[in-house]
């Protein structure tokens, strides 16, 4: 039987590591390459044929060839700032941002105007974490500027600040941005900065918002869905992402949604399927080789999935959206350490990720080290989360700091009253304190009809040692 703690922590990690996916999803696939790219306007007519055969083949499905075609037109016409564009395009959902960077600067000094090439260009350069060259490169409007490519400048230092972690600097920026031009873009930006706030509904009034705008615009559909997910909506989820399929069949971050529906239901054959249908249209994406290794660690083959998890790219040990699951893929494998290292360095980059920080801290606890638990969550003593106030009461108390620790798990006991574990160690406080008798009381109160909890028999035997 799963204890109170044990089932809490595993929802949590599953639905944060498929959730923070499908956010990955959201920003390397996009929905089409058509959806995110202009009509193109190539001029040389031998280049403007291989750029049209290579947007097919690539939309197709055919991506090896669609980019050897679009190569072909940049040859052919390597001052046309389009062929440039949409070489850098193809690229950047191929998910090479280097080169995608590159082309796209190509295109600027082709003269090919800014409204088109900025929002790209600044995708290639998050998606390398060039944040603070993108913010020095791009200073702020001025107040008085007007326009689009004002407000995809904004739109760009907002996302770069929101990678940050500079939230109330990214949403001032894009809101900047929304009033320059209220475009599904900056909407959906600003809702995600919305959503890194914790401030859900906000988030989806302005995915709402946009929706309202564009009902087709396949990002905003997807923005729709996650909401949908999020909210734990399955059945508008699965029927809104069939639409999606239907209108874009190749889309990988819809099967990404639908994966995590699945998991949710405990239907993994359902969502092993969908990660067949990704593997069928993208033969080798880290996003499917990660899902493959959340499936094998769901069904205890703790072995298999660290091997899947030690080929995927070096960044996602570092990522706030990845770093809990394949902690806890490290530590089912026997590798405690190796669990705990990378949660140390996905924190030193990530220093607002409470979940990380949370299970940083209970990792610490479990090496005897509250000394650290209390560094690790000092930025949340003042916090209403409940788990990271229990953490740090327990270790307060074995660091005999008995007073902050009656008082940190006082606060953690009326924001989770019927948690019994947290009620557990506020009557360990209250005995330490020296008032047995109010923790005798409350032992007793605890212990009278239990549910499962971690400390459940060394409560019962402290019942029995105050007879």
């Amino acid at each position: 039987m799963k204890t109170y703690q044990a089932e809490a922590v595993s929802a949590t990690a599953w639905r944060r590591a498929t959730l923070f996916t499908i956010a990955f999803c959201l920003s390397c696939y996009g929905v089409a390459f058509g959806a995110t790219a202009t009509h193109p306007d190539v001029k040389n007519p031998v280049a403007r044929k291989l750029a049209d055969d290579g947007l097919k083949a690539f939309n197709s499905g055919s991506k090896r060839v669609g980019l050897d075609l679009l190569r072909k037109a940049v040859d052919a016409a390597p001052a046309d700032g389009w062929a440039q564009y949409l070489l850098g395009r193809a690229l950047l959902i191929s998910g090479d941002a280097k080169s995608a960077e590159s082309h796209f600067r190509l295109a600027r000094d082709r003269k090919l105007p800014d409204e088109v090439v900025l929002p790209s260009l600044f995708d290639a350069m998050l998606a390398q974490h060039k944040e603070v060259i993108l913010l020095s490169t791009f200073a702020a409007p001025d107040t008085n500027a007007k326009g689009p490519i004002p407000a995809s400048i904004l739109y760009g230092r907002a996302m770069a600040m929101l990678s940050l972690g500079r939230l109330e600097q990214a949403a001032g920026s894009m809101d900047r941005a929304i009033l320059l031009d209220r475009s599904t873009r900056s909407l959906l930006g600003r809702a995600a900065i919305a959503l890194q706030q914790n401030d859900p509904d906000l988030s989806n009034s302005l995915v709402d918002q946009a929706f309202v705008l564009d009902p087709s615009d396949g990002r905003v559909m997807l923005a729709k869905l996650q909401n949908l997910v999020r909210s734990r909506e399955d059945a508008a989820a699965l029927a809104l992402s069939e639409k999606i399929l239907k209108a874009f069949p190749k889309d990988v971050t819809a099967r990404a949604m639908r994966v995590e529906v699945f998991l949710r239901a405990n239907q993994d054959g359902k969502a092993r399927a969908e990660l067949d249908a990704v593997r069928a249209t993208f033969p080798d994406t880290a996003m499917e080789h990660y899902y493959r290794a959340v499936l094998l660690s769901r069904n205890g083959e703790s072995d298999a999935a660290w091997k899947i998890a030690q080929t995927l790219p070096p960044s996602y040990m570092t990522s706030k959206s990845y770093a809990v699951p394949l902690s806890e893929m490290a530590i089912n494998d026997g590798r405690f350490n190796m669990g705990v290292a990378i949660l140390d360095a996905a924190l030193a980059r990530s220093p607002e990720a409470e979940d990380i920080r949370v299970r940083l801290a209970e990792l610490r606890l479990k090496q005897s080290s509250p000394s650290s638990v209390i560094a690790i969550l000092a930025p949340l003593k003042n916090s209403n989360n409940a788990r990271a106030l229990d953490l740090l009461g327990q270790s307060r108390l074995q660091q005999w700091e008995t007073a902050e620790a009656l008082e940190t798990l006082r606060r953690a006991n009326q924001l989770q009253p019927k948690n019994p574990e947290i009620t557990f160690h506020l009557i360990l406080a209250l005995d330490q304190s020296g008032d047995r008798g109010a923790a005798r009381a409350l032992l007793r109160k605890l212990l009278t009809a239990p549910p499962p909890f971690n400390s459940l028999r060394y409560a019962r035997q402290l019942e029995r040692k105050w007879q």
